[in-house]
C-alpha cells in the first residue's frame, strides 16, 4: 500500500504480524528452552533474525499506527518512543533485548488500523519536527 491505513485485502494479516511478533501472555523471555519452543511452533526457523515484542507492550506496537507512530514511507510508521524489542538470531536463539524506535506497515485490517509487518531495517530518517 502506498500510505498508511489504506484497506488491505488479507484479512488476517493483523493475526499472522501478532502471531510472528507479540509473544504469548506469561512467556518467560529468560528461558532459552521458551524461545527454542516458541520459534520452532512458529515454523520461521528458515527466518535467520526474528523480533518479538513482549504481550504487555501489544498495545504500544498497535497505537503506533492510530496516532503514536509517523509516517516514514509508503504504509511504513515509525514509533515517535522507544519500545523494547528482542532480536533472536536463530543459530543461538537467545534473544537480545534492545530499546528503539520501531517501525511497522499499517493497513486497514476490517475497520481498524492495524500493524500487519514489522521493517527490521533500522530507519535513518528522524521523526518530522
Amino acid at each position: 500500500n502506498g500510505h498508511p491505513c489504506q484497506p488491505t485485502n488479507k484479512p488476517q494479516a493483523f493475526k499472522k504480524f501478532e502471531k510472528n511478533h507479540i509473544l504469548p501472555e506469561n512467556f518467560d523471555t529468560n528461558s532459552k528452552s521458551e524461545w527454542e519452543s516458541h520459534i520452532q511452533s512458529l515454523d520461521r526457523c528458515g527466518k535467520p533474525t526474528q523480533t518479538f515484542f513482549e504481550h504487555s507492550n501489544r498495545d504500544l506496537v498497535v497505537k503506533i499506527c492510530n496516532g503514536n507512530g509517523w509516517n516514514q514511507q509508503d504504509n511504513l510508521c515509525t514509533s515517535k518512543i522507544t519500545l523494547p524489542v528482542y532480536v533472536v538470531k536463530v543459530v543461538k536463539t537467545t534473544p537480545r533485548k534492545t530499546e528503539q524506535n520501531v517501525t511497522v506497515a499499517c493497513d486497514k485490517v476490517g475497520n481498524r488500523c492495524l500493524p500487519v509487518h514489522y521493517e527490521p531495517k533500522p530507519q535513518t530518517n528522524k521523526q518530522p519536527k
